[in-house]
């Protein structure tokens, strides 16, 4: 079997806002029957400038993981890493909103919709 168009690609985990960055609040859970749904991202009056993380912060809570993954990348040359870091954060800062996006994150850790169309995309730009 020809696997020449064959692409796999390891995408670091984004970014995580933690708990007390604002991203997250405090939703409700509407619950219809099984069905379950919050309204965290709809609902929310958070003040964007506070839905960051210290730059500092989060890459020293990944450093150890990221030192772990490029190792066991080093065995498989052909796997495309992509870590997305640059995308949301710059020297200083992790973001958690974009003005042209919204708030990126559904809960400290989870992209929302538009978090996760942001995310696509800058992948999309990685692999051309």
């Amino acid at each position: 079997m020809e696997q020449s168009n064959l692409r796999i690609v390891f995408a670091i985990d984004v970014p995580e806002m933690g708990i007390d960055y604002g991203c997250g609040g405090q939703g409700k859970l509407i619950e219809f029957y099984n069905f379950k749904i919050t309204d965290l991202v709809e609902n929310r009056n958070l003040d964007p400038t506070k839905c960051n993380v210290l730059r500092s912060t989060y890459d020293k809570r990944v450093r150890d993981y990221k030192d772990l993954v490029i190792r066991v990348l080093r065995d498989f040359p052909r796997v495309i890493l992509f870590d997305p870091t640059p995308a949301f954060c710059n020297d200083k800062i992790c973001n958690g909103f974009l003005e042209d996006y919204g708030y990126l994150y559904s809960d400290p850790d989870h992209l929302s919709t538009s978090g996760s169309l942001y995310f696509a995309e800058q992948l999309s730009l990685h692999l051309n």
